[in-house]
């Protein structure tokens, strides 16, 4: 809009605004008032003009929206002058400033106008949209298929949201339904069943969610706790804090049956949680949150009625997180505990742990060096779990931990290498009893993309655009204490991993190769050796806008090195595009064979796998408008077990397809 105000001479608004002087034009220039009492996004300002302007003080008027000159876009209609601004404006309170550049230089105030822009009376914000898919297909022909399968079907999806808001609250939700024929593919059996769903509501500083959404915790208590649920947040905006509470399903759940997920007492995690910044010039310096949960249910699957593989308790948190010197220094501490009761046959019995982590890094202020943008950053953690801890919030944690990490990295222009080394070990009570596994991780990633000058001519050209990715990974495991009375296997064996890769663009087509070594030692005897290796060669060739062509072959080895045996896969593919009629026909076919052949004989097997689909569009779909389009598809699947013995299959279909975009 600043761009466009500039290109016009300032003086069009003059020739129709202006009155004799000062007082006069906050007398005489008038904003009319809207005929409906609000303004919308597209509406037109129209301001009464007298007809007796002065045409002196013409150069030195403008009209501001928002700060922004727009004198450019108004127009003289009869005695009015009209403001159309040049993009729809967004919803809420707007400014229409007139002043006077003074021929001293002072720059006088005419008039202010404060103006709302609405979509309704009752709406200051009102929008929505969804969206149908739609598919209907019919197996028109078969081969050795199980006669269960049914011959129609018909899969959709129907996604919505939507959003109303008014002055100093909110209201929004959206809503993803499912429906599938078959309903034994279903989650309860049924033919539309519900996928997610939230409703938000917000007033000033409070925030209320009904459905499926996000606790924002990350630490040993809680972590990546998305849930069906409800929550609600009261936030102080002068103390720089917030309080959140919630109840939570503590499965990850799907269906309309479970409703909001907290009916269910034995399955729900209920707790709050406080954020503060206390200090008020500098609040990223000290930051703390504390949090408490009280929960039951499983760490596995959806948690049902019966479920044996439950548990309840409680665990607390409290994370201090700063950020020191000018921001490039961060520590965070963070300590948990936690009661839990595993045992539904003694549900009085519980354990009680605790867990610490403790972070420092520091990240380096972007420079330049030798012309190219350079940062880097290092840090160090020390994390140690309980063997009793747990916590329903963040079940992937593992019990009985000692970490110790240490990781930094740089990027230098089109150079990055990240890398951390770090030691883990369990028995952290140090229980004579008991043994304890040391592991050591080493990781080191590179990737490089060199700025070149493309080549235009020659076997050069096919080396244009490189960029290249090395990783290498280490992982010893092995016991480094094993108490006199112990019975079990021992443990001690070393995992390394190299991958390397390159891709090239030569132009409207790219190709790529890679490699990844693999070598598992086991040095107790317990496990066979072996190597793997999996090279990989993939090319993608885009043709204008019509064709495309995606070849790839990988061949994988893997080697017994005890037994001495090596068994070889070859696996191709082939990935074929194009658009007949652009917009309305398009076909796509794909063929893979998979051959595997063990050295000793044991396996020797093909397969081979052909897919294609014509897509046939009748009508495009746009908004608010129905799209419709017919295809035929078919796949074929030989299977050969290198005994004489195959296994043809092969399935041809027809249907059509329904989208449909709403929005308002």
């Amino acid at each position: 809009m600043r761009r466009l105000a500039r290109q016009f001479p300032a003086a069009l608004l003059a020739a129709v605004l202006m009155s004799a002087g000062t007082g006069q034009a906050r007398a005489q220039v008038d904003l009319e008032p809207p005929p409906e009492g609000y303004y919308r996004p597209s509406d037109a300002f129209s301001f009464v003009v007298p007809a007796d302007m002065p045409p002196e003080r013409l150069q030195r008027l403008r009209l501001a929206l928002n700060d922004i000159d727009v004198t450019a876009f108004v127009r003289r209609e009869a005695d009015r002058a009209i403001f159309s601004p040049p993009q729809p404006l967004a919803y809420g309170t707007h400014r229409l400033r007139l002043v006077e550049h003074a021929e001293d230089g002072a720059i006088h105030e005419l008039a202010l106008w404060t103006v709302q822009v609405r979509r309704s009376s009752a709406f200051q914000e009102a929008d929505g949209r969804a969206n149908l898919d739609l598919a209907l297909s019919n197996r028109v022909s078969d081969r050795r298929l199980d006669g269960g399968v049914p011959r129609n079907t018909a899969q959709g999806a129907l996604t919505a949201e939507g959003r109303v808001a008014d002055d100093d609250w909110a209201l929004r939700g959206h809503i993803g339904l499912l429906h599938n024929s078959q309903t034994e593919l279903m989650p309860r059996d049924q033919h539309v069943d519900l996928a997610t769903g939230l409703v938000e509501g917000s007033r000033g500083p409070v925030v209320l969610r009904a459905g499926d959404h996000a606790i924002p915790a990350t630490g040993l208590v809680m972590r990546d706790f998305a849930r069906r649920g409800l929550s609600g947040s009261l936030r102080f905006d002068d103390l720089r804090s917030e309080v959140t509470a919630f109840a939570m399903r503590t499965e990850a759940i799907s269906g309309f049956h479970h409703r909001f997920g907290v009916g269910d007492t034995g399955h729900r995690t209920d707790g709050a949680m406080l954020s503060v910044a206390p200090l008020t010039d500098r609040p990223e310096r000290l930051q703390i949150q504390v949090l408490y949960l009280d929960a039951s249910g499983s760490t596995v699957g959806s948690g049902t009625e019966g479920d044996t593989e439950t548990s309840r308790g409680n665990a607390s948190s409290v994370a201090v997180d700063s950020l020191l010197g000018e921001q490039r220094w961060r520590l965070r501490a963070e300590l948990a505990r936690s009661s839990a009761r595993f045992d539904e046959a003694a549900p009085s019995v519980s354990e009680s742990d605790t867990a610490h982590s403790l972070l420092a890094m520091y990240t380096h202020p972007q420079h330049l060096a030798n012309g190219a943008a350079f940062n880097w950053h290092a840090g160090a953690e020390h994390t140690l779990v309980g063997p009793w801890f747990f916590s329903l919030g963040n079940p992937a944690l593992a019990a009985d931990r000692r970490l110790v990490r240490a990781f930094s990295g740089f990027q230098w222009g089109g150079l990055g290498i990240n890398g951390q080394v770090a030691r883990e070990h369990d028995n952290v009570d140090d229980d004579p009893n008991l043994p304890r596994l040391r592991t050591d991780y080493l990781t080191l990633g590179t990737q490089y993309t060199p700025a070149l000058v493309p080549r235009e001519e020659g076997i050069a050209r096919l080396f244009n655009q490189p960029s290249l990715a090395l990783v290498i990974q280490d992982m010893a495991q092995r016991y480094d204490r094993v108490p006199a009375a112990f019975g079990g296997d021992d443990v001690d064996q070393d995992t390394r991993v190299i991958h390397a890769g390159l891709r090239f663009v030569p132009g409207t087509w790219a190709w790529d190769v890679s490699h990844t070594f693999t070598r598992f030692e086991n040095h107790a005897g317990t496990q066979p050796d072996y190597d793997n290796g999996l090279t990989e060669l993939g090319l993608d060739v885009m043709v204008g806008d019509r064709y495309s062509l995606r070849p790839r072959v990988q061949y994988n080895t893997l080697r017994d090195r005890d037994n001495d045996t090596t068994t070889r896969t070859t696996t191709a593919g082939l990935g074929v595009w194009a658009a007949l009629v652009p917009g309305r026909v398009d076909v796509s076919l794909d063929y893979s064979l998979n051959r595997t052949k063990g050295g000793d004989d044991s396996v020797d097997t093909d397969t081979q796998t052909v897919t294609g689909m014509l897509n046939w569009q009748l009508r495009t779909p746009r908004e608010n408008r129905p799209g419709i389009s017919l295809f035929a598809s078919g796949s074929y699947q030989d299977n050969d077990n290198g005994a004489g013995i195959g296994n043809d299959v092969y399935q041809l279909f027809a249907g059509m397809r329904i989208g449909w975009p709403v929005s308002y």
